[in-house]
């Protein structure tokens, strides 16, 4: 049961005639209720650390969600969906291209097809291991949509094109001009570095005025491990297999048409040398 303490100072009582006792003077009264208990106090401490603990909680939450939400527009936003991508194969395509038999010894390995919304198309003609140890080939020809002109020099673009492949330029020549009868190209020696070994190689672009604006032709021709000692593959033989480059006749694209229509009449080629016996040696790796 609880107690009360009561301290009455300085009070003097006087008895008047009929006995009542009179308080004259009243000095400080004090009411006291005794302390809680320890472990009471404890409780309550822990309760009150608890309570400010969720509450700092809730007002972080609060401002983290609302930082994520962003600014209040009154409606919820869509999320957009991810874009498409820049290139899709396209399964069982029908070829444009195709490279005469008289113009390579290496045998087809595969074609492939791949498109782009705006209308841009690639073929890619491979020949031979392009991520083994042997002799191959890697021809692209990329008819542009209304996507814009990618513009980069003869060594990104051909750095772009190894990388296709898994691989990266270790060392590249100067592009020098290699006559075709599909037109100018440049050309440069280079070695592929990846995964396999080093491959010695020349990578060529088109780099023919009169060809159409919307037209590419670049790739690589190696010969194979350049740890071997293979030589670098022979401008000729680059130029032989170019000039055998044909458009399918299903193709009905006039301006491609009219493009490979003036081949025939292109008649002194770097592919000429090959004929006199200059600068192969009697090796060709890739063309026959």
């Amino acid at each position: 049961m609880r107690r009360l303490a009561f301290e009455l100072q300085g009070v003097s009582a006087q008895t008047d005639a009929d006995g009542a006792d009179r308080v004259e003077e009243l000095g400080d009264f004090a009411f006291a209720r005794p302390p809680a208990s320890r472990a009471r106090r404890s409780r309550l401490l822990r309760r009150r650390v608890a309570l400010a603990a969720l509450v700092a909680l809730l007002v972080v939450a609060g401002l983290t969600l609302r930082l994520a939400q962003g600014p209040a527009t009154g409606r919820h936003e869509a999320i957009a969906p991810a874009p498409p991508p820049v290139w899709t194969l396209v399964d069982n395509a029908q070829p444009w291209f195709r490279v005469a038999e008289s113009g390579l010894s290496i045998t087809a390995t595969s074609y492939e097809v791949r498109r782009r919304q705006t209308g841009g198309r690639e073929d890619i003609l491979v020949f031979g291991d392009a991520r083994g140890a042997g002799p191959f080939v890697r021809l692209i020809l990329y008819r542009r949509g209304t996507e814009a002109a990618p513009q980069s020099a003869f060594f990104v673009h051909l750095a772009r094109r190894a990388a296709e492949t898994g691989r990266a330029v270790a060392f590249a020549a100067q592009p020098t001009a290699l006559s075709t009868r599909l037109g100018v190209f440049e050309a440069a020696s280079l070695s592929l570095q990846g995964a396999g070994p080093e491959a010695a190689c020349i990578g060529f672009r088109l780099a023919e005025p009169d060809a159409p604006a919307s037209l590419s032709i670049s790739g690589f021709a190696c010969d194979g491990p350049k740890a071997d000692g293979a030589r670098l593959a022979a401008r000729a033989e680059l130029a032989c297999l170019i000039d055998a480059i044909e458009l399918l006749p299903r193709v009905e694209e006039e301006d491609l048409a009219a493009f490979f229509a003036k081949k025939e009449l292109r008649e002194a080629t770097a592919c000429a040398s090959l004929f006199s016996g200059e600068g192969t040696g009697g090796q060709r790796p890739w063309t026959q």
